[in-house]
Parts: C-alpha cells; structure tokens; sequence
C-alpha cells in the first residue's frame, strides 16, 4: 500500500511540463527525484518549492536517450529516495521535419528518448511498484500520437506508440494495483515552443479555447492521475487540449 508521502520519479524535471509536474506533486505530499539531462529554470523552481513546503526534492541527472539512462536514472532515485510509487515520464524530444526530410538517424533520435527510454525505466520502477503493490506510471503522449501533426510524423509516431504500449502495460500490471496512463496535451505554451507567433495565432484559432494550454494544467491532469482517487482510470489516454480541432 502507498505511504501518506508517496515518492514520485519525474523525467524531464528541468523543463516546463516536468517542473510544473514536479511542484504539482510535491504540493500533493509526495517527495520528488527529478530527473533531468541539463539544467534549466523548472528544475530551480521545484526545489525552491519543496523548501517552502518542507518536502524532499532530488535533483538527479541522467541522458534517458542513452542506453544505460534509465538504469541510471532508476539506481539515482533509489538511492536518494527508495522506490517510486508514482513514475511520471515528462523527458521527451520534438522534431518538426517534413516527411520526405526526415532521415532515418533523426527518427532513431526521437524514437531513442520518447519510446525506448520510456519503456525501459517504465519497466525497471514498475519492478519496484509490483513489490509494493501499487504504482501509478503517467507517460506525457501527446494529441499527435492520436490525430497526427502535418510536419511532425516522427515525433507523433513516437508518441502514439507510447499510447499503445499504456494501453498493452495497463492490462498486465492492474492485478498488482499498479495504473498506467498518458496524459496527451494539444498545443502548450512553453518557452521551446515550435511555433512561430503568426503561426501561434492560426494554431489557436482551431482550439476551441481559443489559446495554447499552460504546463501547470499539464501538470493538474498528471497529478490527477497519479493519486489514489484515480484507481480506476487504467490504459487511457487523457487529452488536455483545449478541444482541439485541425
């Protein structure tokens, strides 16, 4: 069973879905090791706010691309924290790239962090969550990985396979209380956004809300997820797009 302060492991911590997941999750109790392959603002931000909260916060650095990351990354945490009851995988690469441009190597490059490191850290903490009998994995998809993006095929290609992969795990890893999800956000203001403002503005004109999302309501849907309240929410994919239409 999980404690009353469970410990989250949180890929991408550094950037401004994973920071704000992070700060989300540590506001809801849970002491924190992120994850991050370079240093940026998000990753300050969660360790100021689990000072002001009185939660732990590890910052751990690992290249989830590489082979040996998510070994690393998995090793890391335990180390600093023991074992994770909540993995959010919020580590991930974009490539906005026509079809006839995008080479093989690039793929191999998106498919390396989006997909394959996933799974395999994936597959290393759920070890840890079927001794504990419980787990919740929160993957961050992407509504590409669903309705497809013109421009970016590999990149949703590599996030609708994490959608299948959720789906597939979901069904083994239930009996031992253990939940997976993907939480797939439309178009999220960031400061790495891919858009232009010109083509901002005709990207927003297609959301029913008429503007691009933040990370923290990226951040809401993943700490959702990833509480107890959602026991029986299992292999879904959870759009938090503003009502995106193309």
């Amino acid at each position: 069973m999980p404690s009353d302060q469970p410990i989250a492991l949180v890929t991408g911590a550094s950037g401004p879905i994973g920071g704000a997941v992070s700060r989300h999750l540590l506001r809801a109790g849970a002491d924190v090791a992120g994850v991050h392959c370079d240093h940026r603002a998000g990753h300050d931000a969660a360790a100021a706010a689990a000072a002001v909260l009185g939660r732990r916060y590890r910052p751990l650095h690992a290249d989830l691309a590489d082979p040996t990351g998510p070994a690393t990354a998995h090793r890391a945490a335990r180390a600093a924290l023991g074992p994770a009851q909540v993995l959010v995988c919020a580590a991930g690469r974009g490539l906005r790239q026509s079809v006839l441009l995008t080479r093989t190597p690039a793929v191999a490059e998106t498919f390396a962090l989006n997909v394959i490191g996933v799974i395999e850290l994936a597959r290393l903490v759920a070890r840890d969550m079927m001794r504990m009998k419980y787990g919740r994995i929160v993957l961050i998809g992407s509504v590409a990985g669903s309705r497809g993006f013109p421009g970016q095929a590999a990149y949703a290609a590599s996030k609708g396979a994490l959608a299948m992969w959720a789906a597939s795990a979901a069904g083994e890893l239930a009996p031992h209380g253990i939940t997976v999800n993907v939480v797939a956000p439309g178009v999220i203001d960031t400061s790495n956004s891919v858009y232009s403002a010109d083509e901002a503005r005709q990207v927003a004109a297609r959301i029913g809300a008429r503007r691009a999302g933040t990370p923290d309501e990226v951040a809401a849907a993943v700490a959702f997820l990833a509480s107890r309240d959602a026991a029986y929410i299992n292999g879904a994919v959870i759009p938090v797009d503003g009502a995106i239409g193309w």
